[in-house]
């Protein structure tokens, strides 16, 4: 019912956003009464919190107008950049049109710079293309502020990436140093070992005569160990389990800001981090974004319930790591039910 009543308003304000912005400089009847238009069918549709969106806040949409008993709206500049956002193409070369006189060129020029880039490459040229005229002395002033703002995302992008790799880099050399740790610690018992196997004793039993080796029993030297000869040596270490352990440390570490570039539409630092990924040695990824496979728990994770072995479509690919002695899952694909 909260979703509902959610999607009802939102529609509410749409239509009244698109209602507002097609009649320019004029202030509208909030409510429609009888023949008369207004931007909301019903008073029950300018409910509590619909009122609170149009009218409070840090940028309102409408500014309130009393004519008598009569309550009118009125666009603000935050309005318009809002309707102007949910209008069809081909109607927005008019609306700025009709709207110049009555607003300040820096809102309409915002908008239209935040629409065209949402825009295709294809559909930005077009819209230029309707626009200029519009704009006239305005056009030059609009080109200049849409390179700018593309830098501007392009810099925010890039620092944003620096930030990921510069993090990924200092787990590494974290991981280096210990590593290298430890294998300063095996060279030290090898060496520790080596000099203990090339000792030798200090002192050396009297050589036998012949009447003591007649009645002196014969040795068994099958029973001489190293251990006895070696009383310090020490065994040469088993390989560290900490070494698998920073391969699936790295792993991990990529896969996360993988998952963090996703969340954030970075497609450029994801599709990188995705590359990295596949380039590790025993790393693979588990499905494809859409990909359709049977449900698998053990590979696969959902916020609905899905039966195992039912079909499930790929929202998120996961990630697994192959090692000696089986397959580690790193991240479960996220899926759900297929559409």
């Amino acid at each position: 019912m909260a979703k509902q009543d959610a999607k009802s308003t939102a529609n509410a304000l749409t239509n009244a956003l698109l209602m507002a912005i097609r009649h320019p400089g004029e202030a509208q009847r909030a409510i429609k009464s009888g023949k008369n238009a207004g931007l909301f069918a019903s008073a029950k549709a300018l409910d509590a919190p619909t009122k609170a969106i149009c009218l409070t806040g840090d940028a309102p949409l409408f500014r309130e107008i009393r004519v008598g008993k009569t309550v009118q709206y009125a666009l603000t500049p935050a309005g318009w950049a809002a309707a102007f956002s949910q209008l069809p193409l081909e109607e927005c070369a008019e609306a700025i049109r009709g709207w110049h006189t009555y607003l300040p060129a820096d809102p309409i020029l915002d908008a239209a710079i935040d629409r065209m880039a949402t825009l295709a490459p294809a559909e930005q040229s077009q819209f230029q293309q309707q626009l200029f005229p519009v704009l006239g002395d305005l056009a030059v002033r609009f080109a200049e502020l849409w390179f700018l703002k593309q830098e501007l995302r392009l810099r925010q992008s890039l620092e944003q990436e620096a930030i990921l790799v510069h993090g990924i880099l200092q787990q590494v050399e974290r991981n280096r140093v210990t590593i290298q740790q430890q294998l300063d610690q095996n060279q030290q018992s090898l060496a520790q070992l080596r000099q203990a196997a090339t000792t030798t004793p200090a002192t050396s039993p009297p050589p036998a005569t012949p009447a003591t080796q007649a009645h002196a029993p014969v040795a068994d030297t099958t029973a001489t160990s190293h251990d006895a000869a070696l009383p310090n040596a020490r065994a040469i270490p088993e390989p560290m389990p900490e070494d698998g352990d920073f391969q699936r440390a790295v792993v991990e570490e990529l896969v996360n800001v993988w998952v963090a570039a996703v969340e954030k539409n970075e497609a450029v630092a994801a599709s990188m981090f995705a590359a990295s990924l596949r380039n590790l040695p025993g790393v693979k990824r588990i499905g494809a974004p859409k990909q359709t496979a049977p449900f698998d728990p053990k590979i696969h994770d959902s916020k609905t319930f899905i039966e195992t072995n039912s079909p499930c479509q790929i929202v998120q690919p996961g990630w697994s790591l192959s090692r000696e002695f089986g397959v580690y899952i790193v991240r479960k694909a996220i899926v759900k039910q297929p559409d």
